[in-house]
């Protein structure tokens, strides 16, 4: 940094000076112990110290930045560990302890208005192959186990107020109720609804975007709005944006959503346009609940796509048991048999507020349920999986 030196030699000058009478007159005028004349010296020095540096940051152009200098520090994660048996009518597939998920979770709170958060994953998983079914069901499998060390979010937000905040980062995708939710401490089951996931490659609805958000609550923060624009990382260059509104009714039993998302989609082989819609509802009334959630996605050359799913739930003190149908219609001129119906039944168990245990049962079926051999194609599946928060 600059500094103008003759300003400083000055400032300098008349700071040792000072130093020198307080020490002179600590000593001979109030005879102070030795303790208490260090003690005022080392309380003139810091004052000065900090005098120095209000003059540097004054004669220069450059600003000083102090790391680790938030107001708040958050830290935390949580693990996760998945053990699943799937098996058909005609055969069964191996079973694996087929995901470890390990994330941690830092925030920062650098100002008032700024803040800063991040989830750090460690995964190890071995990836479920369920595509390729129409052909020859024996191919549905796990693959080999992958490790993967992702930067799952990272963003920065500056708060303007109650009714606007703006995010630039990696952030998950302001949709629905179960993929803002998102982080297995808080979901009942662990695999998404049929609509999140990927179909040839190609997610229909990505669950994360980089790019920019701007959030907000208006009506004594009983409407809440996000507005998005960015791009999913699987596919560079195509850009997504799109909202979410949602109205939480009065009485904190009932919150009504709805999101858009416009984007480009490559699973046909050429790039089109589509335009996305969804409506969402989140029941929670004593001891039962519900969420619900219908999509509809209208393409350029493909027909329409469509789907939706019911999760009721009740929760029995440490115990929640749920429900949920899961259902997709998607083209079937492109590729034909990926109509598919799931029906879930699981129990979640609180073994403390830091641990949650799961256990459920899925059953999948197809509307094209043999495949080219005459194989049947539905399937059953068994989970089991564990998270500890910290």
């Amino acid at each position: 940094m600059k500094i103008e030196s003759k300003k400083l030699t000055n400032y300098l000058k008349g700071g040792l000076g000072a130093l020198a009478l307080t020490s002179c007159l600590s000593s001979s005028a109030f005879a102070q112990s030795s303790e208490q004349r260090m003690l005022n010296l080392e309380q003139e020095v810091q004052f000065l110290s900090e005098q120095l540096i209000d003059l540097q940051v004054e004669n220069s152009s450059e600003v000083p930045i102090n790391t680790f200098d938030s107001i708040k520090f958050n830290l935390g994660g949580f693990i996760t560990q998945t053990y699943t048996v799937n098996h058909a009518g005609d055969f069964s597939t191996d079973d694996q302890f087929d995901q470890t998920n390990i994330e941690l979770l830092l925030s920062a709170d650098i100002t008032e208005e700024d803040r800063f958060f991040a989830s750090l994953g460690y995964l190890r998983q071995h990836d479920f192959d369920n595509e390729h079914t129409l052909q020859d069901v024996t191919l549905r499998g796990f693959g080999r186990s992958i490790n993967r060390n992702p930067l799952i979010i990272g963003w920065w937000e500056h708060t303007f107020g109650n009714s606007l905040a703006v995010k630039a980062g990696r952030f998950i995708t302001p949709w629905g109720i179960i993929n803002t939710e998102h982080f297995p401490p808080t979901l009942q089951e662990l695999n998404q609804p049929i609509f999140l996931r990927p179909f040839e490659g190609n997610l229909t609805i990505p669950n994360f975007l980089n790019g920019v958000e701007a959030s907000g609550g208006f009506a004594e923060q009983t409407i809440s709005y996000n507005a998005y624009y960015g791009q999913f990382s699987g596919e560079p260059g195509e850009s997504v944006f799109g909202g979410r509104l949602t109205w939480d009714i009065p009485g904190d039993i009932a919150v009504l959503g709805g999101s858009y998302q416009n984007g480009v989609k490559t699973g046909s082989g050429e790039d089109e346009t589509y335009n996305a819609f969804g409506v969402d509802l989140l029941l929670n009334y004593n001891h039962f609940g519900m969420k619900a959630e219908w999509y509809n996605s209208s393409l350029d050359i493909r027909e329409d796509e469509e789907a939706f799913y019911v999760q009721p739930f009740v929760t029995l003190g440490d115990f929640i048991l749920f429900y949920r149908y899961d259902s997709i219609d998607l083209d079937d001129t492109v590729v034909p048999g990926r109509d598919e119906v799931e029906h879930i039944v699981g129990l979640n168990y609180f073994f403390d507020e830091k641990v949650r245990l799961r256990a459920q049962y899925t059953f999948n079926e197809y509307d094209v349920d043999q495949d080219s051999l005459g194989q049947d194609r539905d399937f059953n599946q068994l989970q089991f999986s564990v998270t500890a928060s910290f």
